[in-house]
């Protein structure tokens, strides 16, 4: 049977250590199975917004202003981040495991706040 907990419920077990996410080159190795609407099941029809950025759908400059806005306003709440693709950042930073673990954390710098809120957008498949 797969294991479906999350990179945090891993972290947090001591089962998962940075030396083995690096060696194996990706966070997403570790990542558990999506569960919810907002990161639904891989299909073509569903593409998450890295898979949109790497197809030029979306631009990076889009990516950077949407953590910029969620940063200045967690609100939850649909936000455009390009033509037809919208998402709410704040229902994905908090279906990410990882990245409410580390939001939640004391004293982080605003680039580390930056690239874990990028990451949630990034492995969020807008429905």
């Amino acid at each position: 049977m797969p294991d479906t907990r999350t990179i945090g419920q891993r972290f947090r077990a001591g089962e998962v250590t940075d030396e083995q996410v690096n060696a194996a080159g990706s966070w997403r190795r570790f990542r558990g199975p999506a569960r919810s609407p907002q990161q639904g099941a891989p299909t073509p029809d569903n593409p998450t917004i890295e898979e949109r950025l790497r197809a030029g759908e979306i631009t990076d400059e889009q990516v950077n202003a949407a953590v910029s806005a969620y940063l200045a306003d967690p609100a939850p709440g649909v936000r455009r981040i390009a033509k037809g693709v919208s998402l709410d950042v704040a229902a994905a930073v908090a279906e990410h495991e990882f990245a409410k673990d580390v939001l939640n954390g004391p004293g982080l710098s605003s680039r580390v706040r930056r690239i874990v809120v990028r990451t949630a957008i990034l492995l969020t498949r807008p429905g």
